[in-house]
């Protein structure tokens, strides 16, 4: 994989609800082989470089992604979001970095 390189990084993962909660199809397109370029920009929208953890995340904070695109930290009624996605479950230790799961998918 391209993250094999003894580096960190912070992964915004979406639930296995938050596919379902894309439009009929989303996925199964993104599975073409004709889509693989596609599929890797999504996943690179999902991650940071470095370890984030989840008392790391202050409201108005902007992370860069690996995509170099810029996901927005919000903290509304006691809960952290990412680009209006709510991290539900945070700091899941991984061996390169660490995990947040998010109820929707981080689309651009």
């Amino acid at each position: 994989g391209f993250l094999n390189n003894g580096e960190f990084y912070t992964f915004f993962a979406p639930s296995d609800t938050a596919f379902q909660k894309l439009p009929e199809g989303t996925i199964e397109e993104l599975l073409q082989p004709a889509n693989k370029p596609r599929l890797v920009q999504l996943m690179r929208n999902h991650i940071v470089a470095g370890r984030l953890n989840f008392k790391d995340l202050q409201n108005g904070d902007k992370l860069k992604t690996l995509d170099g695109d810029e996901l927005l930290v919000t903290e509304t009624w006691g809960r952290t979001s990412i680009n209006n996605s709510v991290i539900q479950n945070g700091n899941i230790e991984a061996s390169n970095g660490t995990l947040h799961s998010l109820d929707k998918v981080l689309l651009n």
